[in-house]
């Protein structure tokens, strides 16, 4: 078994966004400053967001309990 594990795999998709220019210059910027591509900051700031956002993390909790509350309802529907 390796000392360092495998790099994970993830599932990319492309997106395409429109910003304006001032943030355009920005993520530039901060990309050249951490040495790392633009695709890299957008990304982990929207996962930083994601994670710190304690509204989001609950509204999103809230449709997912509802999500499931669904598909129970469903199955037993299915019994009946």
């Amino acid at each position: 078994m390796p000392l360092i594990p495998s790099q994970p795999k993830k599932i990319r998709e492309a997106v395409t966004v429109k910003l304006d220019k001032t943030t355009i210059d920005q993520l530039k910027l901060y990309a050249e400053f951490i040495d790392s591509t633009q695709e890299y900051v957008v990304n982990e700031a929207l996962a930083l967001t994601f994670k710190k956002d304690k509204d989001y993390q609950e509204w999103v909790g809230k449709r997912q309990k509802g999500a499931a509350m669904g598909r129970l309802l469903e199955s037993v529907e299915k019994l009946v």
